[in-house]
Order: C-alpha cells, then sequence, then structure tokens
C-alpha cells in the first residue's frame, strides 16, 4: 500500500514493462523540465512584479523566491544527472520520479494560496493578476510532467483548487463562473494525463509483447535461437563460467514420416515439456529448430547440479510417448561444453557441444537398443 501511495504512476505498472516505463516517461520529464523550470522560475516573477505596491513585501516576493529557489535547484540537479557518463540505474529514476511526485505538490500550494491571497488583498485592478498567472502556469506544468502522472495531477490540483475556492466563495456569479471553469479545466487536463500515461503503458506491453514472440518458438513455447544465442553471448561477453547443452532429438523423422507432423509436433511440445520441467535450474531452454534443443546452466558453484539435471532430461527423453493411443519411442543425443574453458566465443563452444553430440549419437547408434522402456509418458 506504502508503495503504491508514493508511486509517480497513477496505476499499478505490470512488471514485465516496469523497466522500460520508468525509463521512458523519465526521458519524457527530462526533455521538458528545464524548460518548465525556466517557465515557473519567470511565471512568478512576473506574477511578483505585476503584484508590486499591492501586497507586504514578504507576501508579494516570499512565494516567488521559493518557487524560484525550488526550480533552480531542480535545474542544477537535473543537469548534473545529464553530464553524467553512465546512464542511470533503473531504481535511482524511479527515486528521481518519486521525488517529483512529492515535490510538486507543496510547490503548487504555495503557488494557489499565494495566488487566493493576492486576489483578497490586492487592489481591485490587480486582484485577477495572480490567479490568472498561477492557473495558466499550473495548468501548462500538468502538460510538461505527463510523465509522471502523479506529479502532473498533484502540482495542478494543488495550485487550481485554493484558487477555485476562492473564486467560488466571493459573491460575485461572474467570479464562480470563473471557478466553475478552472475546475473543468483541470478535470480535463486531468484525463489528459491518464489517457497519455494508459496510452504509453499499452504500447510498451504491445512492444514487449512482439518483442518476447519473436525471441518465442512459436511450437514449444520455449525460447528460440535468436533469444538463446543473446544470452549465450551476453554470458560469455560478462566471462561467467557456464555449461552449454545440446540435444537431438532420435525418432523425430521416423514418427513424422509413420504418424505424420501432427504427431511430430506433438512430440517436440513434450519433449519441451519434460525438458523445462526436469531442467528447471536451466539459465535457458530453447529450440533452435527443427529436433535440436539447447540448455545453459550457470556453473559458477560446480558442475555437480546442473550435470545431476541433464541426466534426469536424458533419462525423461528416453521414455516413449503415446499419441491417439500409439507408442512413439523417442530419445536423444547430448553434447555438453564448459565455458570458457572449452570455448571462448559461441561458434567455439557450440562446436565443442556438437562434437560431443555426434559421438553421443554415435554409441547410441552403435548400442541400438531394442527394447522399449516399460514406462511411457501419455498426452
Amino acid at each position: 500500500m506504502r508503495r503504491r501511495l508514493f508511486s509517480p504512476f497513477t496505476a499499478p505498472v505490470p512488471p514485465r514493462v516496469a523497466g522500460a516505463m520508468v525509463r521512458l516517461q523519465y526521458q519524457r520529464v527530462s526533455a521538458h523540465l528545464p524548460w518548465l523550470c525556466l517557465l515557473l522560475g519567470i511565471h512568478s516573477l512576473a506574477t511578483a512584479l505585476a503584484l508590486r505596491g499591492n501586497l507586504p513585501l514578504w507576501q508579494q516576493w516570499g512565494p516567488a523566491g521559493l518557487i524560484s529557489a525550488t526550480c533552480l535547484y531542480v535545474l542544477i540537479r537535473n543537469r548534473r544527472r545529464n553530464r553524467a557518463a553512465a546512464p542511470l540505474p533503473r531504481a535511482q529514476i524511479y527515486r528521481h520520479l518519486r521525488r517529483a511526485s512529492m515535490m510538486s505538490a507543496p510547490v503548487g500550494l504555495i503557488a494557489g494560496i499565494w495566488a487566493a491571497n493576492a486576489f483578497t488583498h490586492a487592489s481591485h485592478q490587480y486582484c485577477m493578476v495572480a490567479p490568472v498567472f498561477i492557473a495558466i502556469a499550473a495548468l501548462t506544468s500538468a502538460s510538461c510532467l505527463l510523465g509522471v502522472p502523479r506529479a502532473a495531477i498533484a502540482g495542478m490540483v494543488s495550485a487550481i483548487a485554493p484558487i477555485a475556492l476562492k473564486l467560488a466563495l466571493y459573491d460575485s456569479l461572474g467570479m464562480r463562473a470563473l471557478a466553475l471553469m478552472l475546475v473543468l479545466m483541470t478535470v480535463m487536463q486531468i484525463h489528459v494525463v491518464l489517457a497519455k500515461f494508459n496510452e504509453t503503458l499499452a504500447m510498451l506491453t504491445q512492444q514487449h509483447q512482439a518483442i518476447r514472440a519473436s525471441l518465442t518458438d512459436p511450437l514449444t513455447g520455449l525460447d528460440n535461437r535468436l533469444a538463446f544465442m543473446r544470452m549465450l553471448e551476453d554470458r560469455l561477453m560478462r566471462d561467467r563460467p557456464m555449461m552449454l547443452v545440446l540435444a537431438d532429438l532420435d525418432g523425430l523423422k521416423q514418427a513424422n514420416d509413420t504418424h505424420g507432423h501432427l504427431a511430430g509436433d506433438a512430440i517436440l511440445a513434450e519433449v519441451a515439456h519434460r525438458m523445462q520441467r526436469l531442467g528447471a535450474r536451466a539459465l535457458c531452454v530453447a529450440r533452435l529448430g527443427g529436433d535440436e534443443f539447447a540448455m545453459l546452466y550457470d556453473i559458477s558453484r560446480g558442475q555437480q547440479l546442473a550435470l545431476g539435471e541433464v541426466a534426469a532430461v536424458r533419462a525423461g527423453l528416453s521414455l516413449p510417448i503415446v499419441w491417439n493411443g500409439i507408442i512413439v519411442p523417442i530419445g536423444a543425443s547430448f553434447g555438453t561444453a564448459i565455458a570458457p574453458l572449452e570455448g571462448a566465443d559461441a561458434a567455439a563452444l557450440i562446436q565443442s557441444a556438437d562434437c560431443r553430440l555426434y559421438a553421443d549419437k554415435a554409441s547410441r547408434k552403435r548400442a541400438a537398443p531394442r527394447e522399449v522402456p516399460q514406462r511411457i509418458w501419455r498426452f
């Protein structure tokens, strides 16, 4: 509940797009922030000058000084962040967005109370200067802070509410109509902010789904070759010890020729299910294409657990499958390679595992077991 309350966003963001959402919204805010700070600083000083002689000095320049000082502080902090060579981590970006949400309401409230006070104490000729100036600045600021919906709404409402309330309580139909218009404009701007946030969330969700689809094998739901190669190269680049496991199914072509491609597809889906269930510790389980599969294991703490799972996967894939009441025998040949000892790059590592796979396949053909295991897996 506390996390939701202090979130810079107005609705929960799914974890799968949270990182992209935080970075995109931060980029949007950073692009508008310098201009927004300059606008608010100049605007507050212009308002103070327009009220000159109508208010005590502390009421005239105090709020303007607070707002201008806050804007200057934000400008300096933003410039320092932008000059940093390394990109900011996600957690730090999130803190900046949350800080913007927490700062916007007090700044807006100071401006709103200042405008309401000026309306009460300024001369009749200048009483509307501050309310109009502050209302325009509040509505404009909300557009600049679209990237942080909670900050946009909090700052705008905090600034408009005292002005609208003061005008609504004034004994004039025109002032009450103006208060109503300010409320309606605020509601409309809130709708724009929320709609933009929901539009961004939908766009990022669609992008995530498209990227995920491009990295997923549609038949088995496993990672495809592209996803597998990305992870493999990333691990090699970071010099992380790992075990590459290649698996090649035996008997799939015969099943396709004998029972049709529907049987072959069912076998591939079942093989994927077994590999995921029995190889739960694998960093990646992928179908490289056809009857070729691959797995990656982190072995920074030793190889024993990985070797145990590979043995379990091998045993699981040796069990026949029942498809439409027909027992279909299957099996798989395996080859492993250790990085970086047996390959410093992806091509060398795959070649090492491939050599062991074909050696295993040859030994399996020589053994040529004739008996079908008694245990079978049913769809």
